[in-house]
């Protein structure tokens, strides 16, 4: 057997990303206080001390209330990353920037994306922060190691059927008890993300900034429109690139993934047909790339059958996980395309297992459990199943299951936000869709210009996952001249990303 090359990676876990991640919204119900009752101190204001950490960069930890708003107790570390500002005399303020778990949070998506966001520090601080519970911030949520998951999992199957319910919910109830087991019990009440929108505003005034100025992408975009919803005159500039419709999201999280399902088969469809038009930067699928594409699925497929308890073997299920990762990124294409003919070419291919702890894993589902009212009534989700199939042929019963872990989480959240949306700041946002994107469709992002109201949407023609620092001239300078003078693009305005090239899979 022939080992791969290691391919774009995704969870396999999330909840198709937003799984992908991932991914997300939710926020804390405000309650009436009695104009008898007695003010109970808020926390207080932590003041971060920035060091040198590499590369330019200066980092920082800054501890927030487990529970927020509270002025005592546990507490949690953000973990913060900061390019200065190059333009001190003419500083705007802070600018943070959020991609989500599966975007890097805020410090892994500053030090792997450095050349956009840099563009952005003349006139601002540009922070990215990781959220409570989830990468570099401490404690973070924990569940299983991989090894541990793969006791408890069979491999992959690319096409589950309704007859593999048991299973899935045997799996889900062993994960998410050793969530329970395995996390600080406040903590795991607490990492919604109406508890990360209280976090950010205290950051706001950490760093002394009036009104924030925050750029979001993806799952990010989700946090912007509830820290919008619930504060909304502290909002100052606000971009949501990638929008994920938080409400839909929080209020009607199986339809949410139908519809994210749909955009994934979508993007996969104008993947295979930019291949067979681009013989010479796509090697794979010989002229008929469908084919190949169900060929080679269906070929994993038979070896696992053919090698049952192996997860060394790469699956159908395997490869479809990795595909997400793949069309996330259309500059990437000619590389994903190479991977396939290059396994296509293989009898057996293998892929190495990852080891140690799956804490994306942990942290997404402590996430995104808290974040969404999940049914759990299991005929309600055979629906979904169901429905899921048929809103997307390739990825539907793959992820048709997926929320029977969130159905059974062990914990209730302590905040949830489940509206009203509108945001009612002065300053409008700016809202981006891609109308190309697997994992964010751009009606989505029509949809979170609509109901967010004080908002202006810019459509952009193109592939991938985000828009803001993909090689669109257009794009970046509409994001760049919002930011720095408040200007948006005119109504209706549209921009293009480049289509992958040679050059692109280069970089």
């Amino acid at each position: 057997m022939q080992s791969q090359p290691r391919p774009p990676t995704t969870s396999r876990r999330r909840s198709w990303l937003v799984s992908t991640a991932t991914v997300l919204a939710a926020v804390a119900t405000t309650l009436a206080v009695p104009s008898s009752a007695v003010a109970t101190p808020g926390p207080a204001v932590p003041k971060p001390t920035w060091t040198g950490c590499g590369d330019g960069f200066e980092c920082a930890t800054v501890g927030v209330p487990m529970r927020p708003g509270a002025a005592d107790g546990k507490t949690v570390d953000l973990a913060l990353i900061r390019i200065p500002a190059r333009d001190r005399a003419h500083r705007i303020g802070t600018l943070f920037v959020n991609g989500g778990l599966q975007g890097g949070n805020g410090v892994a998506l500053l030090r792997t994306r450095t050349a956009p966001f840099a563009a952005l520090a003349d006139r601002y601080d540009v922070v990215g922060f990781d959220q409570r519970g989830q990468s570099n911030s401490v404690p973070g949520a924990h569940c299983m190691s991989y090894e541990q998951e793969r006791e408890i999992e069979e491999p992959l199957p690319a096409y589950p059927t309704l007859a593999d319910r048991p299973a899935k919910l045997a799996e889900a109830k062993a994960l998410t008890a050793a969530c329970a087991r395995n996390t600080d019990p406040t903590l795991l009440r607490t990492m919604s993300t109406a508890d990360s929108a209280a976090d950010l505003d205290l950051l706001r005034r950490a760093v002394g900034d009036d009104r924030l100025h925050y750029l979001g992408q993806s799952y990010g975009t989700v946090l912007g429109q509830i820290y919008a919803a619930r504060y909304p005159h502290r909002v100052g500039a606000m971009v949501l690139d990638a929008a994920i419709d938080a409400r839909d999201y929080v209020v009607e999280p199986l339809r949410f993934d139908r519809e994210q399902l749909a955009a994934g088969e979508f993007a996969l469809g104008r993947f295979l047909n930019w291949c067979k038009g681009n013989p010479a930067l796509c090697p794979f699928g010989a002229g008929d790339p469908v084919r190949a594409f169900d060929a080679l699925v269906d070929k994993l497929e038979r070896n696992r059958i053919a090698h049952p308890g192996r997860h060394d073997i790469l699956t159908g299920g395997l490869l479809l996980t990795q595909v997400i990762g793949g069309l996330t990124a259309s500059e990437g294409w000619p590389r994903f395309a190479a991977y396939l003919a290059a396994t296509a070419a293989q009898d057996v291919p293998t892929t190495e297992p990852p080891t140690g702890p799956d804490d994306v894993t942990a942290q997404q589902l402590a996430n995104s459990c808290l974040d969404r009212d999940v049914p759990t009534d299991l005929r309600v989700h055979d629906r979904h199943f169901t429905a899921s199939a048929t809103a997307s042929a390739h990825f539907g019963r793959l992820y048709g299951y997926g929320e029977l872990k969130c159905a059974q989480w062990p914990v209730r959240p302590a905040h949830r936000f489940e509206g009203p949306w509108r945001y009612t700041g002065h300053d409008r946002a700016l809202v981006i869709g891609v109308d190309g994107d697997p994992l964010a469709p751009l009606a989505w992002a029509r949809d979170v210009t609509e109901t967010m109201n004080r908002a202006r949407l810019l459509s952009v023609n193109g592939d991938g996952h985000t828009a803001y620092g993909r090689g669109s001239a257009c794009v970046d300078d509409a994001v760049r001249t919002y930011l720095t003078s408040g200007r948006l693009p005119d109504r209706g305005a549209t921009c293009t990303l480049p289509a992958p090239s040679a050059t692109t899979a280069k970089g």
